[in-house]
């Protein structure tokens, strides 16, 4: 199992130019792309704000990359429509694999929300492995 955390790169400015609602519409369709790359079996949840996570059943992290980067692709090529208007975007991903180390998913969640925290500090716009446990010991 692996799991992808992504952020819309900065979503902020679109939020602070358009209505909430046209902010939430910019969302749904972000997670329309998302969910168009995912597999039945996969799961996507918006955790909080621009922030999305997707646990991937039966996938190892070069997988959970691929599927990265093919939304990451998705997104940049298409970008959202707001009142008619092309507005483009970009989005950022920690990506992390189940360890036999992980102590729990808790523990998993972690490390793949600091790879995500490491692709938004190298420029976001770019998938980032999480370390695994044991190179974090």
């Amino acid at each position: 199992m692996s799991i992808l955390l992504f952020d819309i790169d900065h979503f902020r400015s679109i939020s602070e130019r358009f209505s909430r609602e046209q902010s939430e519409r910019a969302l749904v369709q972000v997670a329309g792309m998302i969910a168009a790359k995912l597999r039945r079996t996969d799961v996507l949840a918006r955790v909080a704000g621009d922030e999305f996570a997707a646990v991937l059943p039966a996938s190892d992290q070069l997988g959970a990359m691929t599927v990265a980067e093919s939304i990451g692709s998705e997104i940049v090529a298409t970008g959202v429509r707001i009142d008619g208007s092309l507005h483009p975007l970009s989005v950022s991903f920690g990506v992390a694999e189940l360890s036999a180390a992980d102590g729990s998913f808790s523990d998993l969640f972690q490390r793949t929300n600091e790879a995500l925290a490491r692709a938004k500090l190298e420029g976001r716009n770019r998938s980032i492995t999480a370390l695994t446990p044991a190179a974090l010991a």
